[in-house]
């Protein structure tokens, strides 16, 4: 399905979702199923962030920090999008996470 990441997203679940994530990530994960997840956790963060700005998302920032580089292609898309429209855009700026992309 496609957006099955952002579709399925619920504010809710991320501590769920995340340490999933933190379980489960594999170097054997597909790209597709890649993107997925990490549109899932931001999404979901996203709409965390809609709830209270002020959260800092320790275990998601951690998460992805660590895995970056398996994550780049699917952040890419994230990084993208405006921090004015996507509150979870400049959590990844906070984070170091766009300077990964720039060249």
């Amino acid at each position: 399905m496609q957006d099955w990441g952002i579709e399925s997203a619920d504010a809710e679940r991320l501590e769920e979702f995340v340490e999933f994530a933190q379980r489960e990530l594999s170097a054997a994960w597909h790209p597709e199923v890649v993107r997925d997840v990490v549109d899932l956790l931001l999404e979901s963060a996203g709409d965390t962030l809609s709830e209270d700005p002020t959260l800092e998302l320790a275990p998601l920032r951690k998460w992805l920090v660590a895995n970056v580089a398996q994550l780049q292609r699917a952040l890419s898309y994230w990084i993208g999008l405006g921090p004015e429209e996507w509150p979870i855009v400049a959590k990844l700026e906070a984070w170091g996470l766009r300077i990964v992309f720039a060249q």
